[in-house]
């Protein structure tokens, strides 16, 4: 793995090329944004791998922030225009703040 330091000593993950990686059930879907967003919608652990979550998200809030930072860049509705997936991104960012939730530990639909 790749880790590029920045000048203001910033470390930058490659979690968003990681994350756009086509994966093994990628080919079940339209397209690698179309499955993205199904484990999201419908998350639960099993899908950790997909989603190219790691024990080390669950354990450090700020790489689980960082992480959800990428998936929000991925699927923001102004960034991604035309939106070619079918997807309403909205609600794809919803299901992200949720999904990250869970991952952290933090419920709040209570």
């Amino acid at each position: 793995m790749k880790i590029t330091i920045e000048k203001d000593g910033n470390i930058v993950w490659p979690e968003r090329e990681e994350i756009l990686k086509e994966g093994d059930y990628t080919k079940y879907f339209a397209s690698r944004m179309n499955e993205l967003a199904f484990y999201l919608k419908f998350y639960s652990p099993k899908y950790d791998a997909q989603l190219k979550i790691k024990p080390i998200h669950k354990a450090d809030g700020d790489r689980a922030r960082s992480l959800r930072k990428n998936y929000l860049k991925i699927f923001h509705p102004d960034k991604n225009i035309p939106n070619n997936t079918g997807l309403d991104l909205n609600e794809v960012c919803e299901d992200i703040e949720k999904a990250f939730r869970l991952v952290i530990g933090v419920n709040n639909d209570e």
